[in-house]
This record gives C-alpha cells, structure tokens and sequence, in this order.
C-alpha cells in the first residue's frame, strides 16, 4: 500500500481520480483530545455529503485502544484468579503430603528427639522440607511455563514469547511463601509428636 496526501493525489496523478475509487480516508490530528471532535465533525460532513446515508464507517484508535485495555484488564483479573486458585490447590497438596511424611516417619521423629533433636529442630527440618518442594515446583513451572508460552507463540505464529525477569521472580517468591505457609502446620505436628510414643509408632 502506499499513502498519499488526498491533495498531492488529485495534483500529481495523471489521470482524473473518481471519488468511487477512494475506499478510505485517514486523518491525523496534532492533539490528542482532538481526536474525538474531529471525528464528529467528518461524521457530519459525510452525513451530508451523502445526503444522511451512514454509508461510512469513522474507526477512532482511541476507542479501539480503550476496548483492547478493557480486555486485557478482564484477561489480567481472569489470570490472577485462576494463579490463586492454583496455588492455593497447591498449597494444601503441599500440606497433605507433608502430614502424611510426618505420619509414616514418626518413627524416626521418636529416634531423633531420643537422641537429642529438639522440637523446634524437627520443626525446622519439616519446615524446610516442605519449603523445598515448593522452591522446586516453582523451578519446573517457570520453565514449563516459558516452554508452553514458546509452544503457543510458534503454533500461532505471534511474537516470540519473553520471559518477564519481574514476573518470573515474584511468581518464584509467591511459590515458596505458598510452601512456606502451607508447611507450618505439618512441620507443628512433627515437633508436637511425643517421643515416647513415636518410638513405639510401627
């Protein structure tokens, strides 16, 4: 395509140029809040030139820009939904499978406090643990996340997918926090184990 001034058309083409053979029109403004009141005054111009048929269509960028923010503001909400409710599943898996470790490893919470492990070291130690699982949930999905995202960009033939160093880093915290907090109640129920009957645990 090329674009041309209406003017220097009508001036430098040799042959005459029919008014059936424009299909478009593009104005630009030099202000912003011009936009708008420019388009109405075209929309009357052309109401009368056209004896009132609304046979022309007036595409204003500012209102297609206000729709593509209203849907990215409604994708955006729709996203962090859906990230909450993920991790908030994955939370409370992380907690299931640390109160069932705390369970099948009583024995051994009864042999480490008998030889001098304190409460808040096992405490600690469950802690850590559970805190580990989510530090490498959060390793593996970064990276199936980049992989799915390159796998979406190349099927549909858009841009390239890029790894967002914020996002991915505060995406990474959030999962250990999750870890973190979901594995306070297990690694509490393996220090409040008592020694004595977790040594008789079978």
């Amino acid at each position: 395509h090329i674009y041309v001034p209406l003017s220097a058309a009508l001036l430098r083409v040799k042959r005459s140029v029919d008014a059936s053979e424009i299909d478009r029109i593009i104005l630009a403004v030099n202000e912003a809040d011009q936009v708008k009141p420019t388009a109405e005054v075209a929309v009357g111009i052309f109401a009368r030139r056209h004896f009132g048929v609304n046979d022309v269509e007036i595409s204003i960028p500012e209102e297609k820009l206000e729709l593509q923010q209203e849907a990215r503001s409604l994708m955006n909400v729709v996203l962090i939904v859906m990230a909450a409710i993920a991790l908030l599943v994955g939370g409370i898996g992380i907690m299931n499978i640390m109160l069932a470790t705390v369970t099948e490893r009583t024995r051994e919470i009864g042999i480490r406090r008998a030889v001098g492990a304190t409460q808040a070291d096992i405490g600690k130690q469950f802690l850590a643990e559970a805190v580990g699982i989510s530090f490498v949930g959060g390793l593996i999905g970064i990276g199936l996340g980049f992989l799915l995202g390159w796998l979406i960009s190349s099927w549909a033939n858009w841009a390239s997918a890029e790894l967002s160093m914020v996002g991915t880093i505060v995406g990474f915290v959030v999962a250990v926090f999750v870890g973190l907090v979901f594995g306070i109640y297990p690694a509490w129920t393996a220090a409040m184990q008592d020694p004595i009957t977790a040594l008789r645990h079978e």
